[in-house]
C-alpha cells in the first residue's frame, strides 16, 4: 500500500514538473515578443473564463427547468395519488354504510 501512494505521488510529482517545464520551453521558444505573448495568453484566460461562465449560466437555466419540470410532475403526481385516495376512502365509506345497512335490515 505504501508503495503504491509513493509511485502516485512520484507520478503526480513528474506530471507537475513536466508540465512545468513544457511551459518555460513554450515561453522561451515563442515567436512573439514576451509582452504580446502574455497578452495573448491573457486574452486566452480571460476567453475561456468566459466561456466557463456563459456555459455554467447555460447549465444552471437547464437544471432550474428540468428541476421546474420535475416538481410540476410530481405535483400533479401527488394531487392524482390524493384523489384517488379520497376516491377510495369514499368508496371504502359506502361500502360499509351500505353493509351496514343490509346488517341492521336483515335483523330486524
Amino acid at each position: 500500500m505504501v508503495l503504491r501512494e509513493h509511485k502516485i505521488s512520484d507520478l503526480v510529482l513528474g506530471f507537475g514538473f513536466g508540465a512545468a517545464a513544457g511551459c518555460l520551453i513554450g515561453v522561451l521558444s515563442a515567436p512573439q515578443v514576451g509582452w504580446r505573448t502574455r497578452r495573448q495568453v491573457v486574452s486566452a484566460i480571460e476567453d475561456g473564463v468566459d466561456y466557463i461562465k456563459s456555459t455554467a449560466e447555460g447549465s444552471g437555466k437547464y437544471i432550474r427547468q428540468r428541476t421546474s419540470r420535475l416538481q410540476t410532475g410530481a405535483d400533479e403526481f401527488l394531487d392524482h395519488g390524493k384523489a384517488a385516495i379520497e376516491k377510495g376512502k369514499a368508496r371504502i365509506e359506502s361500502a360499509i354504510e351500505a353493509g351496514t345497512d343490509l346488517y341492521r335490515s336483515a335483523w330486524r
